[in-house]
């Protein structure tokens, strides 16, 4: 049986070139929606029993259908270092929407957690609502902008903050220098933590960005921990989690061992990352202090774009594909 394939590489989008997908719903899985907004091209599939969020080509989110609830991708398990960090948590941020994951996993597993999210694009939050299984939750408030504007004008603080804006293709600037970070600490409470997704490798070219970001943060932060997501070699390119706070970090060992007491890190398997986290700080001499008027994170992001793991995840057709 024949089936068509139509790719279009057209558009343009403060990103770049952007990747439209148009695959037949037989290569794709079964298509639930398909819409573009000011910011996305999204498209939602079905597949496998999960549901899968793509914007603009990429994998941004997943969701299990027989549990909406429910963690899909690694790293997001990994934003419940926060409670485990800060037992005493009550209200969390997240920067950054896509299908809602980690704040619908918040709101299950933390019943006084207050979770406030950010999200720069409304028509997401649609779909989020209409196929993602977010709900209405007194202890659920969703604002509508971009991240750093909403930090600049809110007089929330935080126990935990958590950014998953970032993606293998692109990062908006304004949310990596040492002035976004700053403004994030002056929302964050005392001992409470920053986590951030960022993807990239440990080590060689496509160190880069993760190791400049690093950097810029460990200026701001007195204490950074790195989170590998993946065992592997030091120069696969993945998402990397970077936890960032002013108390003292638990050393690796303790780390692993308080994920095996805590009943929600041991059924995420948390100790399984905390044992991936590299004994030495990352290198940073040869990369650049991420500042308001000068961040080069296009050239810093090139060498992970370039990647086969980052082109094929650009044009949407890795873990899982899109057109495959």
């Amino acid at each position: 049986m024949l089936v068509a394939l139509v790719l279009i590489v057209i558009f343009f989008y403060p990103q770049g070139v952007t990747f439209y997908l148009t695959c037949s719903s037989s290569m794709l899985g079964d298509v639930k929606y398909r819409g573009e907004s000011l910011y996305n091209n999204i498209v939602v599939i079905d597949r496998g029993g999960v549901r899968y969020l793509y914007l603009n080509g990429l994998l941004h989110s997943g969701m299990s259908l027989s549990d909406p609830y429910a963690l899909v991708f690694d790293y997001t398990k990994l934003f419940a270092a926060g409670p485990l960090l800060v037992p005493n948590a009550s209200r969390t941020l997240f920067i950054g929407g896509g299908g809602f994951s980690g704040p619908k996993f918040f709101l299950k597993s933390y019943e006084s957690m207050m979770v406030d999210v950010v999200e720069i694009d409304p028509a997401v939050v649609e779909v989020a609502k209409k196929y993602f299984e977010l709900r209405d939750d007194p202890r659920l408030s969703i604002y509508v902008e971009d991240g750093r504007r909403y930090l600049a004008r809110t007089s929330e603080e935080y126990d935990i903050i958590i950014i998953d804006a970032y993606s293998k293709n692109y990062i908006p600037f304004h949310l990596m220098t040492i002035e976004f970070y700053t403004l994030v600490k002056s929302h964050l409470k005392k001992g409470g933590v920053v986590i951030l997704n960022i993807i990239a490798s440990l080590e060689g070219p496509t160190s880069d960005i993760l190791r400049a970001e690093y950097k810029t943060i460990r200026s701001v932060f007195s204490e950074v921990a790195v989170v590998p997501v993946y065992a592997g070699s030091g120069s696969q390119v993945q998402n990397i989690i970077l936890i960032a706070t002013d108390m003292e970090l638990p050393s690796k060992e303790d780390l692993v061992v308080w994920a095996i007491r805590d009943n929600v890190s041991s059924m995420l398997g948390l100790s399984r990352f905390f044992g991936l986290m590299p004994s030495s700080e990352l290198p940073v001499m040869d990369v650049p202090l991420l500042h308001d008027s000068y961040a080069p994170v296009e050239n810093l992001l090139n060498p992970v774009t370039g990647t086969r793991l980052g082109r094929e995840y650009y044009l949407g057709v890795t873990g899982p594909s899109i057109c495959s």
